[in-house]
């Protein structure tokens, strides 16, 4: 019967394959499509940090190394294509920054997985920091602040493939985010796939089988510097401008919060993605609150949902497979109480926001269409009591010991 309950890929890949293809047939806008792309390669990087810390266990700190690595690799040549003229198809370049990038991640990962747990978090971080001051202090490869520019519709044509085309260049990312993510599948069938999970469960006993622990960490590291690599240069594609900044800090606590958010199954990488874009372009325009949005939704989801959002959605499927979503039933009532609690501490945040700036930005704020003036009592009274009313039923539909939702 557990069997049944799983997610079944073998569906779900030409599916997805479908899905992307025809994204460009329903979205013809340039904003549509840049969305979309931004989603792609956000996905991407968040598999290659799956391989690590889903895979292997490792949390990295610093994994803005490889990705930052593969958009300057990738804007060098794409640079040197334009001014020597050579015979490279520009539709090649993530490729080639892949590799390159895995070459760069040998010496480094060989340094960070000689210890696992805190001294590799450690090691990764100190090495994020290195290259992005390198980076700073080097700025004839680096282009300084200002960074290196290029232009994608460089370079001979392959096939009629002209980058500079919104549509082609998203089918480029289309097609190496699914074969990402058919490699991370491939790879969590093969043998060291199998291997880096037993040493993340129980590294002391996988010598006992003949097995190096430090070489299998490496082989996912090189493995995940090269998706690592792929998705930076993507990123100097989509762009056409790279800046020390693709090193910073700030792009590798990105991708562990949203890959963590994400959860550790084959479906957490790619909602982590979609969810990076979405927050990160869509929600930073909609609501100033955004940065506490993310804080709050990491902490809860850390807290009540270790899983993370792609374990969320196989329960969910798990429930309804098994008739838990009946109306008045434990687990339907207490998704209505998260939806109901989510929505009013929404509107309590958005009109704490409004009320110091009540005086230039006035009383009113809309929140989902609706006008909420924060003068009145009303608003904040009605919300506060549905935010109290969403958590009791969520505390009475709460999972009791031996209760099957």
């Amino acid at each position: 019967m557990a069997s049944s309950h799983r997610f079944n890929w073998a569906w779900a890949w030409p599916m997805w394959a479908l899905l992307l293809l025809c994204l460009p047939l329903a979205w013809e806008s340039r904003h549509a499509l840049g969305l979309a792309s931004q989603m792609g390669i956000a996905v991407l990087a968040c598999l290659s940090f799956h391989v690590l810390w889903g895979q292997g266990g490792l949390l990295s700190f610093g994994h803005a190394v490889y990705t930052g690595a593969g958009a300057y690799l990738c804007m060098h040549t794409l640079q040197a294509l334009a001014a020597h003229g050579w015979p490279l198809p520009v539709a090649l370049l993530p490729l080639l920054a892949g590799v390159g990038t895995a070459v760069l991640a040998l010496p480094l990962g060989w340094l960070s997985t000689r210890r696992p747990g805190t001294p590799f978090a450690m090691i990764t971080l100190g090495l994020g920091e290195l290259t992005w001051a390198l980076a700073l202090m080097w700025p004839a490869w680096s282009g300084g602040e200002s960074g290196l520019s290029g232009n994608r519709a460089a370079g001979p044509r392959w096939g009629g493939w002209d980058l500079g085309q919104p549509a082609h260049l998203y089918l480029l990312i289309a097609v190496h985010t699914a074969f990402g993510l058919a490699l991370v599948w491939a790879f969590t069938r093969t043998t060291v796939g199998r291997l880096l999970n037993a040493v993340r469960d129980n590294p002391l006993r996988v010598p006992m089988l003949g097995y190096d622990p430090q070489r299998l960490r490496l082989m996912a590291f090189v493995f995940a510097a090269f998706l690592a690599g792929v998705s930076g240069a993507l990123v100097a594609l989509h762009q056409e401008i790279v800046t020390p900044e693709v090193f910073s800090i700030h792009r590798s606590g990105s991708l562990l919060l949203f890959t963590l958010l994400g959860g550790a199954t084959l479906l957490g990488p790619v909602l982590g993605g979609v969810l990076m874009v979405a927050v990160m372009v869509g929600l930073s325009g909609l609501t100033p609150a955004w940065l506490l949005y993310t804080g709050l939704g990491f902490m809860l989801g850390v807290v009540w949902a270790p899983q993370g959002l792609g374990g969320l959605v196989l329960a969910a499927r798990q429930a309804f497979a098994r008739g838990g979503w009946r109306p008045g039933g434990r687990t339907t009532s207490r998704w209505l109480g998260m939806v109901v609690a989510s929505a009013s501490a929404v509107a309590l945040v958005e009109m704490a926001y409004q009320w110091p700036q009540h005086d230039t930005l006035g009383p009113v704020r809309l929140v989902a269409g609706l006008a909420l003036d924060t003068r009145s009592p009303v608003p904040w009274v009605l919300s506060t009591g549905l935010f109290l009313t969403g958590l009791m039923v969520c505390w009475w539909a709460r999972p009791h010991e031996g209760h099957r939702p």
